[in-house]
């Protein structure tokens, strides 16, 4: 289960030196903008947890990542690897990171790279799958 999502508004603040200048290319969330639970896997079994992503207006120089921040709670005697760098959501289902064992509450960061001035001025979604595989 996923629960939070990112919104990040963009607009004249984030010039990098007032007018005439470009904007900041890189944004981050907060670092549990989205928490995962691990619920109905396998007890003490080991799990994976894929991302992909499904855009609805998405510029093509714009990159997503993702990155595990935490490892949750009800981790004793559990597992939860990897995912700690930041890593690039695309269409194609990657390996995110994985466990064993029920766990809750995984905080999930976001990371926006590729913003400029160059980019007409829109509101642009995409949206980010975690699926988890037994």
């Amino acid at each position: 289960m996923a629960t939070g999502s990112w919104t990040n508004p963009i607009h004249s603040a984030n010039l990098v030196s007032g007018a005439g200048s470009d904007l900041e290319n890189t944004y981050q969330s907060d670092a549990n903008a989205t928490t995962l639970s691990i619920l109905d896997g396998p007890k003490d079994g080991a799990w994976q947890v894929y991302i992909s992503r499904a855009d609805m207006n998405w510029p093509v120089n714009f990159t997503l990542s993702v990155k595990r921040t935490g490892a949750g709670s009800g981790t004793e005697g559990k597992t939860v690897r990897g995912g700690l760098p930041f890593q690039t959501v695309n269409a194609a289902k990657t390996l995110f990171f994985t466990g064993i064992g029920p766990v809750l509450h995984i905080p999930v960061q976001y990371q926006l790279s590729g913003v400029s001035l160059r980019t007409s001025p829109n509101v642009f979604n995409t949206g980010v799958t975690f699926t988890v595989i037994p």
